[in-house]
């Protein structure tokens, strides 16, 4: 079930307002749709941002606009954040219909340990945390399996090697790597290097 948020009509109508809008606690917001005007909402920004960092862009919300009382699901596809405190500026919601398709990010799950990993030898980089998709709104998955068991060392698990799915597109290039093995030796045999450097005499 999606959560349900509660839209207001934006009373900050000047930059000075919309500051001070933010200081009260509350976050301007619009919702658009292909061929609608874009509206023009507030809304608590605590409860948004911590909606946004447990769930992610991709997950549906339910907004109720007043004083219309208007239901609308929707995703987040706009966030601006104020780049030093990350606090929430501002935030743009995409309606969905259930007829739509939308392109969204959505979080990867990697499971698996590879048998290197299992001895110690090696440790999993993951490239990437996300995979930007084109899908039926309601088809939309919660997450994207990557199975990383068979993980070899020098063979990255790329983009081509996740299983087609029907009811989703990756957006992303089939190159584009998504996991690989790095030696534990490699960052100890550095860090010897760099401690036999500092300890030779200068000649």
């Amino acid at each position: 079930m999606a959560s349900q948020f509660t839209l207001r009509p934006i009373e900050a109508k000047s930059k000075g307002a919309v500051k001070q809008l933010r200081r009260t606690g509350f976050v301007p917001v619009s919702i658009q749709h292909k061929g609608m005007p874009t509206a023009h909402y507030q809304l608590e920004a605590k409860a948004l941002d911590e909606f946004i960092r447990k769930h992610g862009a991709a997950s549906f919300i339910d907004l109720m606009t007043v004083p219309d009382n208007l239901h609308q699901r929707a995703i987040v596809c706009g966030i601006q954040r104020d780049p030093i405190s990350q606090k929430l500026l501002q935030v743009t919601f995409q309606q969905v219909r259930s007829d739509d398709r939308v392109k969204t990010h959505i979080p990867l799950y990697f499971h698996g340990e590879p048998e290197e990993v299992k001895l110690g030898a090696y440790i999993v980089q993951h490239a990437l945390d996300t995979l930007e998709i084109e899908c039926a709104a309601d088809h939309m998955p919660a997450s994207i399996d990557v199975d990383i068991s068979n993980l070899q060392p020098g063979h990255p698990l790329r983009v081509s090697d996740l299983p087609a799915h029907p009811h989703y597109k990756i957006l992303v290039s089939p190159d584009t790597s998504l996991a690989s093995l790095t030696s534990t030796q490699q960052g100890k045999e550095e860090t010897t290097a760099v401690d036999e450097e500092a300890a030779a005499p200068e000649a």
